[in-house]
């Protein structure tokens, strides 16, 4: 897992966040990869939403209310 961090300007910042998975095994992956997928999207969506509850926050397009949304 990647995690940074970027000052954008005095009120922003860029959040970048990688996650790379791989499961050994021709039984693993079917079962787990689509998991494991679930798990990180539900991750995400409760970052952007933390993120878009704080005071002054947006990102152009998305709403608190769209990041809960199930992929």
């Amino acid at each position: 897992m990647i995690v940074r961090r970027s000052a954008r300007d005095a009120a922003a910042c860029k959040v970048e966040f990688g996650l790379d998975h791989a499961f050994d095994g021709v039984v693993m992956t079917p079962i787990a990869g689509p998991v494991f997928a679930r798990m990180a999207n539900t991750l995400v969506d409760a970052f952007v939403r933390r993120a878009l509850a704080a005071p002054g926050a947006s990102l152009p397009g998305i709403s608190a209310q769209d990041a809960g949304r199930s992929r």
